[in-house]
């Protein structure tokens, strides 16, 4: 595959150092980026969850071998190099779940691989009934680390497989960074009962019920996953 992203108009490299699927149970893994032909990733404000697509050309039927039955672990390593100054950053890996397969019929050979964030394990197992007091956005930290963060590391305990892909993982790819969140900007305090919803879908129910102290200013908030985080703020203050 090609193994790097460059271009003319960004001032680094970007070079995939390896693609890898280990099953949940962690029995199993295989280095798989010789078969990859392409490699998309989709990161939106509008989404919560970062996705990516693997194209895969193969010929040799790896996966006769390695036969996907639900929840593979996609762990992708990335090292960016500055073109500029010729110096590279360490290298981030990321981790992803199988969520479906494009186009394998029989004995195709060429399919692709639809990720989504390991998250989404958490989100399918969980839900959220509960009642909070306090700043939305103190409610939308005290969520994330009750419904998310602790149920996937108590998983990762329970999955050889989920342990492994945190242990390489670049921590903040699946972590609530609390300088994302504007406690600031909010006005309101009071009691928000979430009525048994998915983490993922609780959070984002929450960033609608914002109400901004200077709602002239700022308003629209969003809650997204970036590669350097969670994210839970408002359009406004993301542009200054």
């Amino acid at each position: 595959m090609a193994t790097s992203i460059e271009s003319d108009n960004i001032p680094f490299e970007t070079k995939i150092n390896f693609i890898e699927m280990i099953n949940f149970s962690g029995t199993k893994s295989i280095i798989i980026d010789p078969q990859v032909a392409q490699v998309v990733f989709y990161e939106s404000l509008f989404q919560p969850l970062q996705k990516a697509t693997v194209t895969v050309y193969d010929g040799i039927g790896m996966f006769n071998n390695f036969p996907m039955i639900g929840e593979e672990i996609i762990l992708i390593e990335f090292a960016k190099t500055d073109r500029l100054h010729e110096d590279s950053r360490d290298a981030e890996t990321y981790a992803y779940v199988i969520d479906s397969v494009s186009g394998k019929n029989g004995n195709d050979i060429a399919y692709r691989l639809n990720l989504t964030s390991i998250i989404s394990i958490i989100n399918a197992r969980n839900t959220v009934q509960h009642a909070y007091y306090g700043p939305i956005a103190a409610v939308a930290k005290a969520m994330f680390q009750e419904h998310i963060v602790t149920p996937l590391k108590y998983l990762a305990g329970a999955s050889y497989g989920v342990s492994v892909a945190l242990s390489r993982c670049t921590e903040k790819f699946y972590t609530f960074n609390p300088a994302y969140v504007q406690d600031s900007l909010e006005s309101d305090t009071g009691t928000i009962v979430v009525p048994n919803m998915k983490p993922i879908q609780a959070m984002e129910w929450l960033s609608r019920q914002t109400v901004p102290a200077q709602p002239m200013r700022f308003y629209n908030y969003m809650f997204w996953q970036g590669n350097d985080g969670f994210h839970f703020e408002t359009l406004q203050n993301m542009v200054g």
